[in-house]
């Protein structure tokens, strides 16, 4: 679970803001999900200073989830190679995924830790693995379509996924400032915005890999340092998703059945607030998530 995240357009560590009924976070959402589609084990991947929250959620989970936490570190670099002197940022999505290579060694879903996906990407995700068991392991992305996935309160940046007829994940294309017009139409990227139509598909960061992700990362993040300007930009994971790809990796897209809700700016958090407690008068969760 990626939780490393600055938060800087929403103020805050997402991550830990109370958000459910009874002060629930999104952290614990997609933990009960997750434990209820039969994981056992989580990965936190965190800045350093947040490591101290983990023993007080591994006694909030008790003995529904072994939690683990990691650290995302700037130094953590390949051999060699030193962080430049100024940089405070993380160096991404991909670079946090490396910090957990010491506690992966077998089927793994990645997810945001400020994202609620809902119960059901969760199955599909567990469920396609338990199906590849014992055949060339392929890789599942979760996927939303992206009308289901804006803020009213602000532009979004989105993962818009290529798709072949039989599902699946050819190449994805990183737009930024997605919005919808007065006209009601899509339209995202800087320099010449592009129509996006309403039923694409786009990733939220929700995946079903395996182990050898990480030596995916490695080679790819190596020559991420050698090219970019090392003082600002980060690498995502979608990049090294590519990278796997173009080396034949099949990532075959689920889609995704249940209503995504997540926080980018503050004015998210009432939305989602009110999501959350109406999925609890529903009866899809019980309040509190956990005794």
């Amino acid at each position: 679970m990626l939780a490393a995240g600055l938060g800087s357009r929403f103020g805050g560590d997402k991550q830990f803001t109370a958000l459910g009924p009874r002060g629930e976070t999104l952290m614990d959402y997609a933990i009960f999900d997750a434990a209820r589609a039969g994981i056992d084990r989580t990965v936190l991947i965190v800045r350093p200073e947040a490591l101290h929250v983990l023993p007080a959620l591994q006694r909030r989970y008790g003995g529904s989830m072994e939690v683990r936490a990691v650290a995302q570190r700037l130094d953590d670099l390949p051999a060699g190679t030193r962080p430049p002197a100024g940089r405070a940022r993380p160096w991404g999505t991909a670079h946090a995924i490396r910090a957990a290579r010491p506690t992966v060694d077998g089927p793994v879903i990645v997810v945001n830790g400020d994202d609620f996906y809902g119960a059901q990407p969760y199955r599909a995700l567990v469920d396609a693995r338990r199906a590849d068991r014992g055949a060339p392991a392929v890789w599942h992305l979760a996927g939303f379509a992206i009308r289901d996935t804006l803020s009213p309160s602000g532009p979004v940046n989105r993962a818009v996924c290529h798709v072949d007829a039989d599902g699946t994940l050819t190449s994805l294309d990183e737009v930024r400032g997605i919005r919808e017009g007065g006209d009601g139409v899509l339209r995202g990227g800087a320099d010449f915005p592009r129509v996006i139509p309403g039923d694409a598909v786009v990733s939220m960061n929700m995946w079903g890999l395996t182990a050898e992700i990480f030596e995916v990362i490695e080679l790819a993040f190596e020559a991420f340092l050698k090219r970019s300007d090392v003082a600002r930009d980060e690498y995502y994971l979608p990049e090294a998703i590519a990278v796997a790809i173009a080396r034949g990796r099949k990532v075959q897209v689920l889609p995704a059945a249940s209503a995504w809700c997540g926080v980018t700016f503050p004015e998210d958090a009432p939305l989602v607030r009110a999501h959350l407690a109406a999925l609890v008068d529903r009866g899809d969760y019980p309040a509190p998530l956990w005794p």
